[in-house]
Formats: C-alpha cells, structure tokens, sequence
C-alpha cells in the first residue's frame, strides 16, 4: 500500500481555453490552472535516481496543456475529467487527483477562481 505522503505534485499548470457554460465564454480565451497529485511508492526511484522509475512530470505538464487547448467544454468538471483520462491512460498504476481552476470567473461576488477536483484510483 502507498503512503498518503509519497507524491509527486504538480503546481499551477496553465493555459488559456475557450471553456465556460455561456457561449460568450466560449468565444473568449480564458485562464486555467491545474494541481495535479500523483500519489505511489517512491522508494524505488529515491534510490535509483531513475527517471524510468517515477512520472515524467513534463509529460504531464504537457498532456494537460494539450486536452486544456484542445477541446472546449461547459463545465470545469468536464475538463477535470477529460485530463484524468489523459493522465490515467499515461499512466494507469498511479492514483491521483486533478484540481482544475477557472482564474476569475465570471459571478457575482468576484470569486478568484472557481474549481474542481477529481481523484482516480490506480488500475
């Protein structure tokens, strides 16, 4: 069983997409940030110092950026979604969560951000 403790995090991941329920927010280029958290054994790679032996976290950086880009959706849980399946298809033996945030969203009361977390298991 992993430890809770041993992850790997990836801080503050952004692009800018065409997501958002209204159509106005999906004609004009918003910004994103993502978390993501990656959570297994990494007693073997603290030891091998092997890349082969952890996450590529620049692989991942790069999957959320292109589903961020590459598609557009309503909602920010739709988006969570689509870059678990990314992520899990890369790597299907790590659990993780997904934390996607709409930088400055467009409500009443003027929020930062809005977001939404999602966590896989591994498979």
């Amino acid at each position: 069983m992993t430890s809770p403790t041993q992850s790997i995090n990836i801080k503050n991941i952004e692009f800018q997409g065409y997501h958002g329920y209204t159509q106005t927010e999906r004609q004009t280029l918003r910004l994103f940030r993502v978390h993501v958290q990656l959570f297994f054994s990494l007693d073997k790679v603290v030891k091998s110092d092997a890349l082969e032996d952890t996450v590529d976290y620049r692989k991942i950086c790069n999957a959320v950026v292109d589903v961020g880009i590459g598609t557009t959706v309503r909602l920010i849980e739709t988006l969570a979604g689509k870059i678990c399946d990314t992520i899990q298809t890369m790597y299907p033996h790590v659990a993780f969560s997904v934390e996607v945030e709409k930088i400055n969203p467009p409500c009443r009361g003027n929020p930062t951000t809005s977001s939404a977390i999602l966590y896989r298991e591994a498979i």
